[in-house]
């Protein structure tokens, strides 16, 4: 990937997948579909949509951090024993968080890796 991502705030990280991750990741897909690269270019498909869904998560994951830090007035609602929400954000939603984070950015990474930008 480029070094300047790995130095910008997180904030800005959403943005920069659901524009210039997907950007580089189609234009691989279009060189892709030129040569007949049938699995790359399903490989690059696979990658825009985990960019974009990566992006959605880390929305969301941001709006709920900000709701737990800085809105106390929002209280956790308790459901079911030991299960709670906040802000309509299940516990067992955001426990899914890290493991959905990975599988998405391994298939932006292998793709990446095959066009070798």
């Amino acid at each position: 990937m480029r070094d300047e991502w790995g130095k910008m705030a997180h904030a800005s990280m959403p943005q920069v997948l659901t524009s210039e991750v997907c950007r580089i990741l189609d234009k691989g897909r279009r060189k892709a579909d030129k040569v007949g690269d049938m699995e790359l270019s399903r490989q690059c498909r696979r990658a825009v949509k985990a960019a974009k869904e990566l992006a959605c998560l880390m929305r969301a994951s941001s709006a709920t951090r900000v709701v737990a830090d800085y809105h106390p007035e929002i209280l956790v609602s308790f459901v079911h024993g030991e299960r709670f929400t906040l802000n309509e954000v299940g516990i067992t939603e955001a426990h899914q968080w890290p493991e959905k984070a990975k599988a998405w950015l391994g298939e932006i990474h292998g793709a990446w890796r095959q066009l070798d930008v």
